[in-house]
């Protein structure tokens, strides 16, 4: 089964490829032909869509992707199966999702800092838990579901003012 093709615009240092699902010709450099990929293939025919003008980076990656392209044999027999990269069983699931977007997350050196600390071993645990916002003052408690006296117990008032 053939695709539709579109070709997106180069993103960062990647090229975006996307399957024709809506109009997508004003992000792409490469107009909408309406061709599929082994039609663009056959006789390097997709070369004659490029417009505009491209950047030497554009083109080499845009030239790179026609190799990877040209290098895959495709099967008229075989079914499309979608995979998606960020799971390495291939199957979509929101915490592969989440993973790949916190990959690029920076961390806190605090938690080393503090742990490597000569610091006794309840402080250390107690720095953690309060750098992570997870000690247990009242109202994290109460964010959790403990129902308790909303009492300030330096000032025996109602709610913890002071």
């Amino acid at each position: 089964m053939d695709k539709m093709l579109y070709f997106g615009k180069i993103i960062g240092c990647r090229m975006v490829v996307q399957w024709k699902t809506e109009d997508l010709s004003s992000l792409s450099f490469v107009k909408n032909s309406g061709m599929t990929v082994a039609a663009a293939l056959r006789n390097n025919s997709w070369v004659s869509d490029i417009r505009d003008g491209l950047s030497v980076q554009a083109l080499g990656e845009y030239l790179d992707l026609w190799d990877v392209i040209a290098g895959i044999s495709l099967d008229p027999a075989s079914r499309d199966e979608m995979i998606w990269k960020a799971a390495p069983d291939g199957v979509f699931s929101v915490r592969s999702t989440y993973s790949l977007f916190s990959a690029g997350r920076m961390k806190c050196p605090l938690g080393k800092i503090i742990w490597k600390s000569r610091a006794p071993a309840r402080c250390k645990f107690f720095m953690f838990l309060a750098m992570r916002n997870a000690c247990l003052t009242a109202d994290n408690l109460q964010r959790r579901g403990l129902s308790l006296a909303r009492v300030c117990h330096l000032c025996s008032n109602d709610g913890e003012t002071c």
